[in-house]
This record gives structure tokens, C-alpha cells and sequence, in this order.
């Protein structure tokens, strides 16, 4: 879990110190209010008068308590409270910089199953082995450093009853007639995921449960005269077959449910797992594929063969389950030896503690030791130490599991590389330096130093889900004068407080800018990341507008009520050798009212220029089933780009449907498009000036829009 003092909120304006419970200054503007997911609350010290006598100024506290309150809430709605696995709360709040530390004290409603153990950073909700679900009450009490004045939240939780089985890896080829349960561990997570029959509208990925017993049964058929198998479920009554196939627009090498094999699986003997082929990938490649995932992701998606073995790939199969009771030494051994994951790669000195006992077997004892003798490596107490070597090395190490009289070994081999030499806090570094520097970085590393890089920006960087989000974060590529390029991973303000799409005066295309920020790298490529904006100077051939969005036009915001929010006439540099008036409003209907729903359009949307294309920056929500929201321009559009979320979480997914039309009545060129967790959508418009988006399914929330219109 992130560190949660000092700095436990970085998105928190800082407040002054709270230094006695009597202080009385109102801080009412100095934060913004968050949405509140706690189901009950209760505040001691602070009841409203019936009747008509103003209420007295709030007691500052009060503020930084229910400041505490949204982040504690915050936290709590990513966790899974019905479970039956142990899990972290936060347990204590504090604003950037000050001193003053709000406590957060968890308790829980029932003496035995469910316990809290206190740690120094957060504490931990203990689950015990439980024969039988354990409804209880999980409550947290934040008081003011002062003690004077505290708040209760109370949320609903369940123990879930232990399982008494486990998934075992079939080592052969798999039998027909017989139900397997398609699985993946997930190392990163510590999670067991097992498939559960929803395929995602066929998309990147399936749909996963912990509970093997909401799993699907999975089972195989041989092709007549092949060792090769086709792999079906069987999901609401649909018999369906798992394959992998090419996307529509041949981007991604997808997992699909068909009713129709599209490909058929094997027994890959070195991977220990069943795979299945693809002709031409989105590489224009042949390529056999596992299934499994990666990174953090809880869901069951295709990797190429190439990849199994990488850091944070995790190669999924058939299983069978075993249970517990019933389960040999012989058996633990092995299913422990499967579930061994621990880091494997280290840069620099470093210490890593090793488990001692299984996962799932705690009968299963793990001891350790360093294989041969290694100058850099030694284990004491299960302690792994490493020290850093004068040039990238291997160790290996050996896990001896014992439960019994069984005994079975996991070697280990480790990648030791030398310690960075960085260069000091707050100097000076050039982009080629910065390059070979971030070109060593291990994944996700980051510097906690500063360093200050210049350059002129050479256009911006948005990501393949988001068509927009580099005018939003401002990731900027910065060249120097021999060309050599790095990019900004967002860009802020100079006291690091405002983020680019809010500056008054944002750095645009030909600006040169120099920042202060740390160096990381992604994918193996240096960028430097969260940049404060140290120094702007204006480039010669730009023309700002008031607002200096991206291209250097003027976006002017308005905001008419019920009528949403609408792009003021702009006067732009010529497109097409002709000067276009680009004006643009957005207005929004929610079932029959005809009018703007308060939660539809924010008032705090946002619409830029750049290069003859409109983009939204905002919250847009098209509610379910009947809601729908209107773009007219006064200049033909020629196409929309739109970059959506699917907001109904496990549920099915949701259907936009975009026409067109040039009195804002009568609609034509109607074409829908299947939304499945994040997306993104190209429609094309043929000079249409209204365009209509509506939703035919569960809510959708549209991130940005980029909107091209016709050139003059």
C-alpha cells in the first residue's frame, strides 16, 4: 500500500495548521468536495438547529474531518469487502505539508473471525479460515490531532467461508468428457481467477470470479485424426468455443466465444499448458498464444508463447480441483511449487523477505538457500540480501519445500545489476543524457530526484484509448537544438498544484519550455514524468488566443443552465486557405424531460482547437437507455472520434448509436457501436453540422470527443 504520510492526498490543496479545537476561520473554499460512498455516518460534535437560527460558522476541524471522511471512502470503494481474504485500510489522514495527523481507528462488530491488526502505515482486516459466511460491521472512527472531535463511518462487510479446494495444473494433455476450470494466478495480485463465462463481448478478455465454484465448467474435444482440441463452455444455455482471433480493424490479437470454433488448442509440452495458433497477428505474424495476463489485470486474455516467462506474465490453464482435506503431501508440494513467486530482479543493494510456509498450505514449510556461492547474494532468516554488483550478474536460489516425508525444489534465478549513479537533486540534464540514463531503469522505476530539462515542444502525446488525453495532462515532446527528443509525461504548474488542461497560459506546439521533474521510462524508453513548468517562453510563429489552448485558438466556456455548455464563436487561422467559424454547442436530453440533467454535462467541460478538431474534456454521462446529447455546429462536421467507458461494472455491455443530421429533426446515417469497458469510436459524417449521440443500454461515460469538421 502507497505510504500515507506525509502527502496522503496530492490531489488536497494545503490548508494552514490546526493548532487548537476553538480556532474558528472558516475554511469552507480551501478544498473541493468529493463524492461520498460511506453508508452511514455520524459526527459527535456538530448537530443542526430545528429551527430557523443561522447555523454558527463550522468548526475548522470539521472540514479536515469530513476531508478525512471522502478519502477514507475514497479507498474503502476499491476494496472488496466481501471476501475471504485478509485486506488493508488506510489508518490515518494528513494534508501535504502540515504536521497535524487525523487518526483512523477500525473496528469490527463481531469478537471472532474477523480481527484488526494495527500497522505503522495502514492496518490490516484479518479473515479467518471460516466454515460458514460472517456478515459483521466495519467501522471507522477519525478524531482531530487535538482529540476534541471525531466522525464514524460504518460499512457492511462479509467473511466469506474458506474454500476447501485448489486448483491443480493438469501436466498432460487434457481428457474429453471431463470439466476443468480454466485458470490463471495472478502473481502481481495474489489472486486465484477462474473464468466465469462472460466473455466481455468477445473483446480483449474474459470475465473472472475467485470463487471456483461461479466458474464455468470447461471441457475439450478432439478434432477427428488431430492431436488438437477444440476448448467449449457452455454460458446461459450457449454452447460456446474459446479461441483467439484478429481484430476487425487489426489491432489486437483478441480471446473470443464463438458458437463457432475459430481456432482450435494444443498440448504445449515445454509450457506445461494448452495453447492455440494464429496465422497472421497484429504483427502480420504467425504466432502460437497461452492464456493467461498480465500486469495487474484480474481478467483471462491471449499472450504470445514469446512472452510466458516475462516479468508480471502469468500463463493460466486447465485445473482440476482438489480438495484440501483429501490433497497428499505429494499433492501440496506441488500445487506450492506453482504459486513460489517472489521478485527476481534487482538494481543495486536490496533485501527481500521470502515466504517461509505455503500459500494455501501452511503445513507446507519453505526454507532457502543460495546455489553455490555468490559474492553478492546471501540468505539469512529467509532474508535474501543482495549487494550491488560492479556489473550485471545471475545468482541462482533454492526453495526446498517440505510437508511430511515429501520433499520437492524450485530453483530460482535472479538478475543483479550494478547501482545507479544519478546524477544530484535539482541539476541540470541534458534530453540525450536523460535517454541512456532511462534506457537502464528497471520497469516503473522513477527517480526520486528532480532534474531540470529544456526544450521546444514538438506536438503532443495521447494514449490509443483516449484520443485527446495529451491536451488534458499536457504530455508534450520536447526537442533540443541537435534534435534529440523526450517526452513530458504531464506537465503542471510551478508550484506543482495545477494541472495543464487548467493553467491560464498553457505551452503549446513551437514553445520552449524548461521543467523540473523526475526521470522514468516506459517500455525501455526514457521520459521524464509530472513536470513543473519552471519556464515558458512564447514561440515566434504562435498565435494565443485568451485562453492559449493547444493550436493557439481561443475555446471559449459558457454554461446556460438547462441548456449545457456551449463553445462561444471562434475566429481561427485559415484552414484551407479560407478563415471558418467554428462554433460549437453542446446541449443534452435525459429521457423525456428535454432539458439538461444536472449530472450529464459538467459545467467544468472544457472544448480546444487544434488543427481544425474540437476536443471535450469532461464529464459527459449518457444514462441508460434513454439518454442521448446533441452537437450542432454552424461548419459541417466530417468525423467524431469519441473515447468511452462502459460505467455498469459486471454488468452487460452498452450500445451507443451515432446519426446525423442537418436540422437537428430529422435523423439519418444511423450506425451503433458495442461498448465494452474502455473504448473508442470513429464515426464518420459526410458534412452533417448535428450530430446525435444516444445510448441504447447501460450508462456510458464519454471521456473526450476530438471532432473534425470540413475545411472551407
Amino acid at each position: 500500500m502507497k505510504k500515507l504520510l506525509p502527502g496522503i492526498l496530492a490531489t488536497l490543496l494545503c490548508l494552514g495548521c490546526f493548532t487548537a479545537c476553538d480556532q474558528l476561520d472558516s475554511l469552507k473554499s480551501k478544498l473541493p468536495d468529493f463524492l461520498q460512498f460511506g453508508k452511514t455516518e455520524s459526527t459527535e460534535d456538530s448537530k443542526k438547529d430545528e429551527d430557523s437560527t443561522p447555523a454558527p460558522a463550522a468548526h475548522p476541524h470539521e472540514k479536515a474531518l469530513k476531508d478525512a471522511k471522502d478519502f477514507i471512502n475514497s479507498q474503502i470503494q476499491d476494496i472488496e469487502l466481501n471476501t475471504r481474504k485478509s485486506y488493508e485500510v488506510p489508518n490515518a489522514f494528513s494534508y501535504i505539508g502540515e504536521d497535524d495527523v487525523y487518526e483512523a481507528v477500525w473496528t469490527v462488530s463481531v469478537e471472532e473471525g474477523v480481527t484488526v491488526e494495527e500497522g505503522e502505515e495502514s492496518d490490516t482486516i484479518v479473515i479467518s479460515e471460516l466454515e460458514e459466511d460472517l456478515p459483521y460491521v466495519l467501522t471507522c472512527t477519525i478524531t482531530d490531532p487535538q482529540g476534541c472531535h471525531n466522525i464514524k463511518l460504518e460499512y457492511d462487510a462479509t467473511a466469506l467461508k474458506a474454500l476447501n479446494v485448489v486448483p491443480t495444473f493438469i501436466t498432460e494433455k487434457p481428457a474429453e468428457n471431463t470439466p476443468y476450470k480454466l485458470y490463471v494466478y495472478q502473481s502481481t495480485l495474489a489472486k486465484d481467477l477462474y473464468f466465469n463465462g462472460y466473455d466481455k463481448a468477445a473483446t480483449y478478455y474474459f470475465g473472472t470470479t475467485e470463487n471456483h465454484e461461479e466458474a464455468v465448467d470447461i471441457y475439450v474435444e478432439y478434432i477427428e485424426g488431430s492431436d488438437n482440441f477444440n476448448v467449449t463452455f457452455t454460458y446461459e444455455g450457449v454452447k460456446k468455443y474459446i479461441g483467439v482471433r484478429l481484430s476487425d480493424d487489426k489491432a489486437h490479437d483478441n480471446i473470443v466465444a464463438t458458437e463457432q470454433p475459430v481456432s482450435s488448442f494444443f498440448w504445449n509440452e515445454n509450457l506445461q499448458t494448452i495453447c492455440t495458433h494464429l496465422d497472421v497477428n497484429k504483427k502480420g505474424e504467425a504466432s502460437d498464444y497461452y492464456l493467461g495476463n498480465y500486469s495487474t489485470n484480474d481478467t483471462i486474455s491471449v499472450s504470445m508463447t514469446s512472452y510466458a516467462g516475462g516479468a508480471g506474465n502469468n500463463v493460466g490453464g486447465l485445473v482440476t480441483m482438489f480438495d484440501k482435506a483429501q490433497s497428499t503431501p505429494e499433492d501440496k508440494i506441488k500445487f506450492e511449487k506453482e504459486k513460489i513467486s517472489i521478485p527476481t530482479s534487482f538494481l543495486g543493494a536490496a533485501t527481500q523477505e521470502l515466504p517461509t510456509a505455503g500459500s494455501d498450505y501452511s503445513d507446507v514449510a519453505i526454507s532457502w538457500a543460495v546455489k553455490g556461492e555468490h559474492e553478492n547474494v546471501s540468505i539469512t532468516d529467509n532474508v535474501l540480501t543482495v549487494t550491488a554488483p560492479s556489473k550485471e550478474t545471475t545468482a541462482v536460489i533454492t526453495a526446498t519445500l517440505t510437508c511430511g516425508t515429501a520433499e520437492g525444489t524450485v530453483e530460482v534465478e535472479l538478475t543483479l545489476k550494478p547501482a545507479l549513479v544519478l546524477p544530484e537533486d535539482g541539476s541540470t540534464m541534458s534530453i540525450p543524457d536523460a535517454l541512456a540514463l532511462g534506457a537502464t531503469f528497471e520497469k516503473d522505476y522513477i527517480t526520486t530526484q528532480k532534474y531540470y530539462v529544456s526544450g521546444t515542444i514538438t506536438g503532443f502525446y495521447h494514449s490509443s484509448s483516449n484520443p485527446t488525453s495529451g491536451f488534458t495532462y499536457g504530455n508534450v515532446y520536447i526537442k533540443d537544438a541537435d534534435g534529440n527528443e523526450i517526452l513530458i509525461y504531464g506537465l503542471y504548474s510551478e508550484d506543482g498544484k495545477t494541472r495543464y488542461d487548467a493553467m491560464e497560459v498553457k505551452p503549446v506546439e513551437g514553445d520552449f519550455i524548461k521543467v523540473l521533474a523526475p526521470l522514468t521510462s516506459y517500455n525501455g524508453t526514457a521520459q521524464f514524468k509530472n513536470g513543473w513548468l519552471m519556464e515558458h517562453v512564447v514561440g515566434d510563429n504562435n498565435n494565443q488566443g485568451d485562453n492559449n489552448n493547444p493550436g493557439g485558438n481561443t475555446g471559449n466556456e459558457g454554461n446556460t443552465g438547462n441548456e449545457g455548455n456551449t463553445g462561444n464563436e471562434n475566429q481561427n487561422p485559415p484552414v484551407g486557405g479560407t478563415t471558418v467559424n467554428y462554433d460549437l454547442a453542446i446541449s443534452a436530453n435525459v429521457g423525456e424531460q428535454n432539458k439538461v440533467h444536472e449530472a450529464t454535462l459538467d459545467s467544468t467541460i472544457s472544448v480546444t482547437l487544434s488543427n481544425s478538431v474540437w476536443h471535450t474534456e469532461g464529464k459527459i454521462r449518457v444514462y441508460a437507455n434513454t439518454g442521448y446529447i446533441v452537437l450542432n455546429s454552424k461548419t459541417a462536421i466530417s468525423s467524431i472520434v469519441l473515447a468511452m467507458q462502459n460505467k455498469a461494472n459486471d454488468k452487460p455491455d452498452s450500445t451507443i448509436i451515432i446519426s446525423w443530421s442537418n436540422d437537428g429533426e430529422n435523423w439519418t446515417n444511423e450506425s451503433s457501436h458495442l461498448i465494452s469497458g474502455n473504448t473508442t469510436y470513429t464515426a464518420t459524417s459526410n458534412g452533417y453540422k448535428y450530430v446525435k449521440i444516444q445510448n441504447s443500454g447501460q450508462q456510458v461515460k464519454i471521456d473526450t470527443m476530438a471532432i473534425t469538421f470540413v475545411a472551407a
